[in-house]
């Protein structure tokens, strides 16, 4: 017969479980717990490390099940409220994340840590006003501390003020030098914002920590010699082949295998990591989609196939009809669509495929469905001004070809200006590549968002490049609440991605177009001489059809390239560049948000 446990006894299971706990044991611990449960059913206490060591090992819904329960019994504790709160925000539940961090804050409105956590999950959610009046409360309840100043960082960063930020992460560092998070964020800023010492902040952070992933792949980007490059690829290849399920490890590798030019084994540890996880269908995702971004589109549909075999899940059938059919073999491609079980393909997929048929009359009507569920969804309004040219239908008008949707801007600046301008920008592209999925062809591409830099020259573009975004909007036709673009006339615009590229001899875009922004844009700072027998080398071609498709119509607009010269137009109209066989061509793009 088992006797029961004394008191003393569960204390002193509880002290052996919580060390475990503290040591990460999370299965050493868990059967403890358990025996204190079944002794005292019900205790908060123990109901909340269990919750604790359940979410350490994963089993987020039964750990859920056990900080409920122990907030029940005891609703006044916040520090359970708090890892309540933590367990839903990493369950993907912000809202009742936030409900839990403010019922910390009222059970004890001197818990600083649930106010920080609160201002941390606004902060994600893109309510920045919100998370600065929490950080502000907070700043009354106690002096600032790193952890308090680098989350202020982080809400001045994404909320695009990025010297703010700097500023923020220099008090935080001032006060812990050894705050990692700071120090990796500041690393990040100063890369971002073109200050020289960025490689330097890389090197002594990694220095206090050589394996820190994010820094290792911030540190790519930066390192000021080859060999530095190298050896941190070579060291995040080390990592990946401890740890095959670092996603992110396996993305910046083979990015940077890509932008060096190893095209052949570019891919290779995803390779060798879907050989080791069979089942790890994220790994799968990843490599195919990474197929696509280099439009192997054919090799990236064989990737799915093997993984629908490896993983059983039926998402990988409809990923490879699409890269299938992007890959030309259009009776392939109907093959697999007749596979395919109702409701598993989305209809801007099948209506890419009816494109490349050329049988826009089925295409259209599956993007109006697209473009009513989702009326912000600006490759599928692009995909349709494409059905609409084919039908010759009145509306392809209205999208794209109103009157002031397409303009030219001479940005008024000297000479000397915009031979400075340039100048930065080459020097900007002495360190670059040319970027993984890019539409560039022959030419470099700037890392990160180049209106963040602070550069003076880049400071006076972004500015005049403001100016002439303002000029567009007070030329554009009336608002239209049904148009995709029109609808935003009288909103407050602003800059999303923006970056540089450098065309060299024979260099040119394929026709893309820039799903994430109400309005594309590019502005020119040096270009390369007329070509004779050929007027049009290295210009601007607005309005015609990417590749993918198969199609072959023309160009709508044909814009020359003039140092000076801004070019906005609806990010519904796919663009590109002609070849172009001597000289060079630096442009600067960006997309413009509502």
């Amino acid at each position: 017969m088992t006797s029961t446990p004394t008191s003393a006894d569960l204390n002193q299971l509880m002290r052996e479980a919580e060390a475990h706990y503290v040591a990460r044991r999370y299965v050493d611990a868990r059967p403890l717990i358990e025996r204190i449960l079944r002794a005292a059913p019900g205790h908060p206490a123990v109901l909340h490390l269990y919750g604790l060591v359940l979410s350490g090992m994963g089993d987020h819904k039964s750990a859920r099940q056990a900080l409920e329960a122990a907030r029940s019994a005891l609703p006044s504790d916040p520090q359970i409220a708090n890892n309540l709160g933590n367990l839903l925000r990493k369950m993907d539940e912000p809202e009742a994340a936030l409900a839990a961090y403010g019922a910390a804050a009222a059970a004890d409105p001197g818990f600083a840590l649930a106010r920080l956590h609160r201002a941390m999950m606004l902060d994600e959610l893109g309510r920045y006003d919100e998370a600065r009046d929490e950080l502000a409360a907070l700043g009354r309840l106690a002096p600032p501390n790193a952890d308090m100043l680098t989350a202020y960082a982080s809400v001045e960063r994404n909320s695009g003020n990025l010297r703010a930020a700097a500023a923020r992460l220099d008090e935080a560092l001032a006060l812990d030098p050894a705050h990692m998070v700071a120090r990796r964020g500041r690393a990040r800023l100063a890369a971002d914002l073109g200050d020289a010492d960025a490689a330097d902040r890389y090197r002594r952070a990694l220095a206090a920590d050589p394996d820190e992933r994010a820094l290792l792949i911030g540190y790519v980007d930066v390192a000021e010699t080859a060999e530095e490059r190298r050896d941190t690829l070579d060291r995040i290849g080390t990592l990946l082949s401890a740890d095959p399920a670092w996603h992110e490890g396996h993305r910046a590798l083979s990015a940077a295998y890509w932008e060096q030019g190893a095209r052949d084994a570019f891919a290779a540890t995803y390779e060798t990591a879907v050989a080791i996880r069979p089942g790890d269908a994220r790994l799968w995702r990843d490599y195919a989609e990474l197929l696509g971004k280099v439009d192997r589109f054919a090799a990236a549909a064989d990737v799915c196939i093997r993984a629908k075999a490896a993983t059983g899940d039926p998402a990988f059938d409809a990923a490879a009809f699409g890269y299938r059919s992007a890959s030309g073999d259009v009776d392939e491609a109907e093959t697999l669509l007749a596979r395919l079980p109702a409701g598993l393909l989305q209809p801007v997929a099948l209506a890419k495929h009816r494109l490349r048929q050329r049988a826009a009359t089925a295409a259209e009507p599956l993007l109006a469905a697209a473009t009513e569920a989702a009326p912000d969804d600006i490759e599928a309004w692009a995909l349709r001004g494409i059905a609409w040219q084919l039908l010759d239908d009145p509306r392809f008008h209205w999208l794209n070809g109103q009157e002031g949707l397409v303009r030219v801007d001479e940005l008024p600046l000297s000479t000397a200006e915009i031979i400075a301008i340039a100048a930065r920008l080459r020097a900007l592209h002495a360190r670059s590549t040319v970027r993984i999925g890019q539409s560039v062809r022959g030419g470099t591409q700037t890392m990160g968002n180049l209106f963040d830099r602070a550069e003076p020259e880049i400071v006076l573009l972004r500015d005049a490049i403001a100016a002439g975004v303002d000029r567009y909007r007070n030329a554009m036709p009336p608002s239209d609440s049904t148009h995709p673009v029109l609808k935003h006339r009288d909103s407050r615009l602003g800059f999303a991605g923006s970056w540089s590229i450098r065309l060299t001899e024979g260099g040119f875009h394929v026709q893309h177009m820039h799903p994430k922004g109400i309005l594309s844009a590019a502005s020119y700072w040096a270009v390369p001489p007329p070509v004779a027998g050929d007027p049009q080398a290295g210009w601007l071609e607005i309005g015609g059809t990417p590749a993918y498709l198969g199609l072959d119509l023309p160009p709508m607009h044909h814009i020359e390239p003039r140092p000076g010269r801004l070019v906005l137009f609806p990010s519904t109209l796919h663009h590109g560049t002609r070849p172009f066989p001597a000289g060079e061509r630096i442009s600067v793009a960006f997309d413009v948000v509502a």
